[in-house]
């Protein structure tokens, strides 16, 4: 195992996910990614988003991880497919999730899961909060 892909929402906290595979990193010294999806705010809808923008993804991220073997992507779009189509590009080893709060990304992740598994993509870890 040397590459693994935390996808995470940036309105959730998803702390542990991070936090644990961020720990496994530094034992097999792997890669770690960090795929932050960004949802739009529609209260906000005219602001812009900006690379000086201090993500929660950033916060998160900033843990025990060595430098250059973590990867943080901020992206837009369509959950399930973004990750699976980084799980297979990148050949990741292993997905860290935890189950999020909002029920519409509890969905999500338990429909990625799922997909993973029934065609052996790699290895999945759900962290428990």
């Amino acid at each position: 195992m040397q590459k693994i892909l935390v996808p995470i929402f940036s309105t959730e906290t998803d702390l542990w996910a991070i936090v644990h595979g961020s720990q496994l990193v530094e034992r097999i010294n792997g890669k770690i990614y960090l795929l932050e999806f960004i949802e739009e705010d529609k209260k906000k809808k005219h602001r812009k988003f900006k690379d000086e923008y201090k993500s929660r993804g950033d916060e998160l991220f900033n843990l025990k991880t060595k430098e250059g073997n973590n990867v943080h992507i901020r992206v837009k779009g369509d959950f399930f497919k973004t990750c699976i189509n980084f799980i297979m590009q990148e050949r990741i080893d292993l997905v860290v999730l935890s189950i999020p709060n909002k029920a519409v990304h509890i969905k999500k992740v338990i429909d990625l899961v799922r997909f993973v598994k029934a065609k052996k993509l790699c290895n999945v870890e759900l962290v428990k909060k």
